[in-house]
């Protein structure tokens, strides 16, 4: 890890970004028994490079961490949302909620802090 790299929990910037990512495309596929809805074919046709509608472990603990940081404050979902499930620029998201984006870095940061907290969490629970 650069010695300027951020860390999140256990996680560095980049392996929390790359963690999301791989959530992301989870979330973006279709629904186990879904494939033929409207949903599930709109679904397969945004995200062609999703290949699994399986939750895996790591899937499965980003999930939680993800559900627990909505809980705690909505904006965080908001923005998280929109960066890795829409795959918006911050700067994008902050024009949308008409703030400064500065402001969105730093609740985006914010959020990635919580995310990465409750993964490591969750990873040493019982």
């Amino acid at each position: 890890m650069l010695a300027n790299e951020s860390t999140y929990g256990i996680l560095s910037s980049q392996e929390l970004d790359e963690r999301l990512e791989r959530w992301a495309d989870w979330a973006r596929g279709p629904p186990v028994g879904a494939i033929r809805s409207a949903e599930g074919v709109m679904r397969e046709y945004l995200d062609t490079a999703h290949d699994s509608a399986e939750m895996t472990p790591e899937v499965s603990i980003t999930e939680r961490a993800l559900a627990r940081t909505k809980m705690e404050d909505k904006a965080y979902w908001r923005v998280i949302a929109r960066y890795y499930l829409g795959r918006q620029p911050l700067i994008f998201i902050a024009s949308y909620f008409h703030v400064s984006e500065h402001n969105i870095k730093r609740l985006f940061d914010e959020a990635k802090g919580r995310i990465g907290w409750y993964i490591f969490e969750i990873e040493n629970e019982g």
